[in-house]
Parts: C-alpha cells; structure tokens; sequence
C-alpha cells in the first residue's frame, strides 16, 4: 500500500437494481495494516522498537504517526522527531538523541504488541493499566462558552468536506473548530481513532496545541480512546452524532471536557459539564 495515496479504491460489483441483476463499479475505502516502528534513544544506545499495527486508511501518514506517538505519551514536541520515513506498509519514526525526547519512554506501559483494529484503538493494549493516561493539557473550566444552535450549525459546515466519505460513505471523520465557529481541520480514516490521531498530529505539527480554544467534532459514536487522545490535546468540548460509552463519560467527567452526543438536527444531549453551554 502506498500511504500518501488516494484512500478510495474501485471495485467490480453485482449490482441488483429494479429486479436485474448487473455489472457495476463501486468506490471502497482502503483499509490495511501498517506497521508503525520508533527510534529513539542516545547515539551510543539507540533503540528500534515495532509500536503498534494499525489498519489505517491511505493519506496524512505523518501526521497520523505524530498524533498517534503524541496520545501515547511517547512524544512531547514535533520538534524531537529527527525524520519520518514513510514505506510501502511501514512508517519509521526516528527521535532525535536528545534526553528529553526519549528518556520519557517506557514501552512496557503502552506496548501495543497486537495488531490493532480500525474499530478499537485499545484492541492491543496488553494489561488495564493501559487505560490509564496522564494527560498532557487540560481545558480551563467552564471556557469557551458556547451556544446549543453554534454546536447545531458545526455539522453542517462539514457536508463538502468529507470527500472519500462522499464516495464510499464508510469513512469516520474528525474536525477542529475554534471557539468563532471556523472550520480549521478536517481528517478521514475508516477507524474513528485513527481519524483523530491525524487530526492532533497535524495540529501538533502547525504548533496549535494546547487546544483549549476549540471543539472537536466526530462523526460517530464516542468511545474512551477518544476522549483521552482529545484530552491529552487539552480540547474542552467534544460534539459527536453518535453515543458516548460509560467509560468514554467517565473519562470526560476526570478530565474536565464537555462532551455532547447525539447532535443529530436540532437536539443533542450533553453528558458532562453542562457550564459551557448557553442558554439560547
């Protein structure tokens, strides 16, 4: 698999349409494995370690691979990673041998030795206390303050821009807003998490974070694994079409975010600090 390529693939299909049966092309979203590899450590000692095998969608690489390292805790700064060399199936990242870009990194804690699913970004995660996460930024409370029409009308602004979704309609999306409304990121990938990670590694990449001024929307439902990649980016507000997890609240509720679920027309419902959210 090329990983800068189009995500979107053809594929031959048996289409039955009004009681005939016939040859036709459908567009699918590429999904493959792709292995992610860290090296880091002093020059006299350097380390080659296999992180994780994730099935990811084709497009944002870099940015994929420095949100991903940024939300397990094993970067701090874009500015300690020396290269990233980008393979066929394989994404190389290579730290610099400064102190402070390895001596943070213990593998034993975050080791994800099995092929994680586009589905699950905790499938992997060896021991419980992989759960656990120590968050890099935290929102300020009770900001920024924001109407329920604003968090309505954020949706609406994405309908141009999911294009592989357009195609395919199996892709999960992930957008940045600030706290005016303006749209300033949008991500695709046919795992919700990977879609985020892309998202954060970008935002890391342009020197954005802490995020404490922005909402992040979701396209789907509201697992655990985002809530704490979207903390550790410092994010406030989290607005998702689908439903949250009890894990996924509980996560919003430790680590100060608001987290609303359900934004479908003209309703949703919020699971966690309710302050930030105007009377209209």
């Amino acid at each position: 698999m090329q990983l800068e390529q189009n995500g979107i693939e053809a594929h031959t299909v048996w289409r039955f349409q009004d009681g005939k049966l016939a040859s036709a092309t459908d567009q699918l979203t590429v999904e493959e494995p792709v292995e992610l590899l860290l090296e880091y450590g002093p020059l006299q000692d350097r380390k080659r370690s296999r992180i994780s095998v994730n099935l990811l969608t084709p497009g944002d690489a870099a940015a994929w691979a420095t949100g991903f390292l940024f939300c397990e805790g094993l970067l701090g700064s874009p500015r300690e990673i020396e290269r990233i060399t980008i393979g066929e199936d394989q994404i190389s990242v290579c730290l610099t041998d400064a102190p402070e870009a390895w001596q943070h990194i213990h593998l034993d804690r975050t080791a994800r030795r099995l092929a994680a699913t586009a589905s699950c970004g905790f499938c992997g995660k060896e021991n419980l206390e992989g759960l656990s996460w120590e968050p890099a930024y935290f929102p300020r409370k009770e900001y920024p303050k924001i109407s329920g029409e604003f968090l309505i009308g954020l949706g609406k602004k994405l309908d141009a821009q999911q294009e592989i979704f357009a195609h395919t309609g199996s892709l999960h999306a992930a957008a940045l807003f600030n706290a005016q409304g303006e749209l300033l990121l949008v991500k695709e990938d046919i795992g919700r998490h990977n879609a985020l990670d892309k998202l954060i590694g970008e935002a890391l990449i342009k020197e954005m974070l802490p995020l404490r001024d922005h909402i992040l929307w979701l396209s789907g439902r509201i697992g655990f694994e985002l809530v704490q990649k979207a903390s550790m980016a410092g994010l406030p507000i989290i607005a998702a079409v689908g439903a949250p997890s009890t894990m996924a609240v509980k996560a919003a509720e430790i680590s100060g975010i608001t987290l609303v679920g359900f934004l479908r027309g003209s309703q949703f419902n919020c699971y966690s600090f309710p302050e930030r959210l105007l009377p209209d």
